[in-house]
C-alpha cells in the first residue's frame, strides 16, 4: 500500500491538497463561529418565552491535538476529518450567574425538550416544508399560564414544516393542536393497557375543560375551553 505522504513523487500533490484542506477548514470554522453566535442569540430569544429568560447558550468550537496529524495550525498538529477541524459542543447555563457547561449534563428533561424546540425554531424557523416528525414529551414541565400558551404557539409554528407529536397535561398546549388524542390507562385481566382515542370537536371541549378544572367540569371551564379552542382555530386561518 502506497504511503502517499512519504513518497517523494506525490509530495507536491499531497502538500497542495493539504493546503487546500487547511484553507477550506479555516473558512468553515469562521462561518461556524458567525453562525453559532447568531444561532445562540436566536435560541435565547425563543427560550425567553418558555420560563427560561436569562438562560445563556453558546456554540463552542474546539480543536483537538493529534500528534500524527499532517495538518499543523499555529505550530500544533490538529485532528482533521471530513467535517473540518472543529469539535462542536452546545454549552448551557439555565440560570443567571451559573457557568456554562455541556447541555447534556446541565439541562433537566423539561429544559432539554424546550431547548430542542427552541433550537428547531432558531435554526430553521417554520419556512421549510417537509421537515421531520418530532416528538416532545412533556415539554411543558414546570410551565403554566402564559408560558404554556407560548409553548403551544411555538409548537404550532414548528408544525408548519413537519408533524409534531406533543405529550402534554396543559390545556394551553392541547388547545393549539390540529388533532387531539386522549391517552388513558386501563387494567384488564391483571395487565395494564393504554388506550388512545381521537377526539371530535365537542369531546375536545370537554377534555380541555377537564384539564382546566380537574375531575369536576363546570360551565365556566367549558366556556373557557371553548374560548381557547376558538382562539387557536382563528390563529390557524
Amino acid at each position: 500500500m502506497t504511503d502517499w505522504a512519504a513518497d517523494a513523487r506525490y509530495a507536491p500533490a499531497v502538500a497542495d491538497a493539504l493546503a487546500a484542506f487547511r484553507d477550506a477548514a479555516l473558512r468553515l470554522s469562521a462561518a461556524r463561529q458567525r453562525w453559532g453566535a447568531e444561532l445562540a442569540a436566536r435560541l435565547e430569544r425563543e427560550l425567553a418565552d418558555l420560563a427560561l429568560r436569562g438562560t445563556r447558550f453558546e456554540v463552542a468550537l474546539e480543536r483537538v491535538r493529534r500528534a500524527d496529524s499532517p495538518l499543523r495550525l499555529d505550530g500544533e498538529p490538529v485532528e482533521l476529518g471530513a467535517w473540518g477541524i472543529d469539535r462542536i459542543a452546545f454549552l448551557f447555563a439555565p440560570n443567571p450567574g451559573e457557568p456554562l457547561a455541556p447541555l447534556a449534563r446541565t439541562a433537566s428533561g423539561g429544559e432539554l425538550a424546550r431547548v430542542s424546540l427552541a433550537l428547531q425554531l432558531a435554526a430553521h424557523g417554520e419556512e421549510i416544508a417537509g421537515g421531520p416528525t418530532l416528538v416532545f414529551d412533556e415539554a411543558d414541565s414546570g410551565l403554566g399560564g402564559a408560558q404554556g400558551a407560548a409553548l403551544g404557539r411555538k409548537l404550532r409554528r414548528l408544525a408548519r414544516r413537519g408533524q409534531i407529536l406533543a405529550v402534554t397535561h396543559l390545556a394551553q398546549v392541547a388547545s393549539c393542536a390540529d388533532c387531539h388524542q386522549r391517552v388513558t390507562k386501563r387494567v384488564r385481566g391483571g395487565r395494564t393497557f393504554a388506550d388512545v382515542a381521537r377526539l371530535g370537536r365537542e369531546e375536545r371541549v370537554a377534555e380541555i375543560a377537564r384539564m382546566l378544572s380537574g375531575a369536576r367540569v363546570t360551565a365556566l371551564s367549558r366556556e373557557h375551553a371553548e374560548e381557547m379552542l376558538a382562539g387557536a382555530e382563528g390563529d390557524r386561518r
